[in-house]
């Protein structure tokens, strides 16, 4: 049995390629999940004032915040792609919470947004961003 037909045994299913550049397949992920982990990362924040994060680049950081609390009130938001999400029409800030209810919030919030409560305006503010995202390249492909 030659190499290729004892590697075929043993791993099953795979391709001989020229050893070029291989991109790795992009997994979607849902804007809903990048809302859960700023809630998550805020509540172990909350919990931990040194708690940090990994940036894209691989070093550590505090995480984008999602709530402020002064003279013993908080105000708490959520946030995607550097938008605040509605509450309703008109309100993206939850404010005059007691400081010690910061966490019975965020769990709140969390659960609505597991629930898809906010998932309209997380899919228009990642079409705009999509969009844009575009239109910047061909911009920039313009120039060239």
């Amino acid at each position: 049995m030659n190499l290729l037909a004892a590697l075929k045994q043993e791993i099953g299913d795979y391709e001989l390629t020229d050893g070029k550049k291989i991109k790795a397949a992009k997994i979607a992920v849902h804007p809903r999940e990048n809302v859960l982990k700023l809630i998550n990362d805020n509540i172990s924040l909350f919990k931990d004032k040194n708690y940090k994060v990994t940036s894209a680049k691989g070093k550590q950081k505090t995480p984008d915040s999602c709530y402020k609390i002064a003279d013993g009130k908080a105000s708490v938001w959520l946030s995607y792609s550097k938008q605040k999400l509605k509450f309703d029409e008109e309100h993206t800030v939850i404010a005059g919470i007691a400081d010690n209810k910061v966490l019975t919030t965020l769990d709140c919030l969390r659960r609505a947004v597991e629930s898809g409560a906010f998932d309209a305006q997380l899919e228009g503010i990642k079409q705009k961003r999509s969009e844009a995202q575009k239109a910047s390249k061909v911009s920039r492909s313009a120039k060239k």
